[in-house]
């Protein structure tokens, strides 16, 4: 019953993480008019899943991280306590998600493990060291470092990028005649198809009579990122939310990342089109090679502390390099009231998170 009743909660709190999460990786298809919300929400999902069941793997010490890195005394194993965890996390995520303000799933649950920590075991039983240097210093550099490499390295890749909007991805196919064999007088008719890739400017696809499919090259690449971007916040959200679990859990760990998958990929696709249409419009208006370049960096720095066991928010990352592609077109292109909200949410994510959490222990405890 005890394991049942947090199984469920900490399935809401993998619900709330797609509905607001889910943005980050394809609100660049949506904003620069690639695709349309349900065939990108639907790239995000697959692409999502696929991390979230990668993390079961390689994502151990992230795990290790938020359950034996943050508090002392073993209090992952008291019941109170990871209920409390679960109401700060998955409350203020899914009141976030609500008005479509992307938050960072990550500093609710740290913020949601220090409220219900003070509570239980006082201010020595948190391990602030390890907060610091574990948690904490990856939250707070991942986004200025996002910010800086988008802005720094965009005026140096736009040139090469804007050419490859041009172009196109063909499959050419024709029929080609084979070759006598044996040096036989005997004639040989028969015929094979063969197919070809061609990459060419578009004009060159539209002219030719043998081309069976046409793909423009940059959007092709653009999905890709996307996917890219999503993968990589499966493999850095998922273990943040399973090990919550983990020390309760009757079931084989993998099979625990499979359930979170598959709820995770419900929130996004039922609930996640406001926090989208905050990344994808109201921060700025992005083109093609705008949102490549912010999918690529945000792909990059997240996977590679998914790698590292460094727990990051991909919603700050991904915002980051969304306002520094905007602000490189002059502070006129982005809203400032939009990115002044988003700033105070990132804010105060932590503190509200802890009051939920640690209001949560006192009414459990009583």
């Amino acid at each position: 019953m005890e394991f049942g009743i947090l199984f469920i909660l900490v399935l809401f709190l993998s619900y709330a993480n797609g509905s607001n999460d889910i943005s980050k990786g394809i609100a660049t298809l949506v904003g620069s008019g690639v695709a349309d919300y349900k065939k990108a929400v639907l790239w995000g999902i697959f692409w999502t899943a696929i991390g979230s069941l990668l993390s079961a793997m390689f994502s151990v010490n992230m795990v290790k991280a938020f359950v034996n890195g943050l508090v002392l005394n073993d209090i992952f194993k008291n019941t109170n306590f990871v209920l409390s965890v679960l109401s700060g996390t998955s409350g203020w995520v899914i009141l976030s998600s609500r008005i479509g303000m992307p938050v960072s799933t990550t500093h609710a649950i740290v913020g949601a493990i220090a409220g219900a920590g003070l509570v239980l075991v006082g201010w020595n039983g948190i391990m602030w060291n390890s907060v610091l240097n574990k948690i904490f210093l990856p939250l707070i550099l991942s986004p200025l470092l996002s910010f800086t490499l988008t802005f720094v390295l965009f005026p140096f890749i736009k040139k090469p990028l804007y050419k490859a909007v041009n172009y196109c991805l063909c499959l050419e196919s024709r029929e080609k005649a084979l070759a006598p064999c044996c040096n036989s007088a005997a004639t040989v008719s028969t015929d094979v198809s063969e197919a070809k890739v061609v990459v060419d400017e578009e004009k060159a696809c539209d002219n030719s009579l043998i081309t069976t499919i046409r793909l423009n090259l940059f959007d092709t690449l653009h999905w890709l990122s996307s996917g890219f971007v999503c993968m990589a916040r499966g493999l850095n959200d998922m273990p943040k939310i399973a090990a919550i679990i983990l020390p309760f859990t009757l079931f084989d760990d993998k099979w625990v990342f499979l359930s979170l998958a598959l709820v995770m990929a419900m929130g996004g696709y039922l609930y996640g089109l406001r926090t989208t249409e905050t990344l994808s419009f109201k921060i700025t208006r992005m083109d093609h090679v705008e949102g490549f370049t912010s999918n690529i960096i945000t792909g990059i720095l997240v996977g590679s502390a998914s790698h590292l066991g460094l727990p990051v928010s991909t919603t700050h990352v991904s915002s980051s390099a969304i306002m520094a592609c905007g602000i490189r077109k002059g502070m006129k292109s982005i809203d400032k009231k939009v990115v002044g909200e988003i700033l105070l949410s990132w804010i105060i994510t932590i503190p509200i998170s802890a009051l939920i959490s640690a209001f949560s222990y006192f009414v459990l405890a009583l």
